[in-house]
């Protein structure tokens, strides 16, 4: 097997267990759930309508989609 072929195997099996991991973000009881909602809520001041925000280093794109939710 090549590294590139090893590589996206890699990739693909890590991916395969990230579905699952989402979930535990819509678990609105959760102590994960609270912890991202006060990190998120100290942008609030921050967020003005129709403004773009490029969100680094999201790589389940969980900090994008509560920006979108926000209206952004």
């Amino acid at each position: 097997m090549t590294y590139e072929q090893d590589s996206y195997a890699s990739h693909a099996k890590h991916i395969d267990g990230i579905e699952n991991s989402l979930e535990r973000l819509e678990k609105q009881q959760s102590i994960d759930y609270w912890r991202h909602e006060r990190m998120y809520n100290l942008l609030l001041p921050l967020i003005k309508e129709k403004h773009r925000w490029l969100t680094v280093g999201d790589g389940m794109g969980t900090d994008a989609n509560w920006l979108m939710k926000k209206g952004l």
